[in-house]
């Protein structure tokens, strides 16, 4: 992908937009939020593709989301940590959503960011070990052991009630 180019621009926004607004809708939960950084990852692709230095193109666009995604959780962090000072024990005390059916998404949402991004980005989007290192700036080890960990925090959560408690507060 040359640097500037419209065309270029446009065959990789219609090869990887819905996957990035996907992924990213996963990590946040928030499908206006999720769009808005898909725009904001293809802004950055087109302004920054003369720094691309490898020939995986789709690996690049998902760590631009990835980044940018993690930086608005650490945002909505900040602004629940001021939210939850006011709030009663009894209010904080159960997971949202328990009452019907567990959803996948569900689940997903009641993993902790560390161990959801390497298991929507293995399983869900097919990216090698390696490619995920690359992309969340950990050796392969730990992100083999992360997925393995989200893996195992699933099959608890898919348990009784008292599982999702650990898995909500793990």
């Amino acid at each position: 992908m040359k640097a500037r180019d419209p065309r270029a621009l446009e065959e990789a926004m219609e090869r990887f937009k819905h996957p990035v607004c996907n992924y990213v809708n996963m990590v946040l939960h928030d499908r206006a939020a999720a769009e808005d950084i898909t725009q904001e990852t293809f802004i950055k692709v087109y302004f920054k593709a003369h720094t691309l230095r490898s020939n995986n193109l789709k690996a690049w666009i998902f760590t631009i989301a990835t980044n940018l995604a993690l930086a608005q959780l650490r945002k909505r962090k900040l602004r629940r940590l001021l939210h939850l000072a006011a709030l009663s024990q009894a209010e904080t005390a159960a997971p949202p959503g328990l009452n019907g059916p567990i959803l996948f998404e569900q689940l997903m949402a009641l993993l902790p960011d560390k161990y959801r991004l390497p298991l929507l980005l293995k399983d869900l989007y097919a990216f090698s070990y390696e490619e995920i290192s690359a992309m969340l700036n950990k050796p392969e080890g730990t992100v083999k052991s992360l997925v393995h960990r989200a893996k195992k925090l699933l099959k608890q959560g898919a348990q009784p009630r008292f599982a999702l408690k650990e898995l909500y507060y793990a």
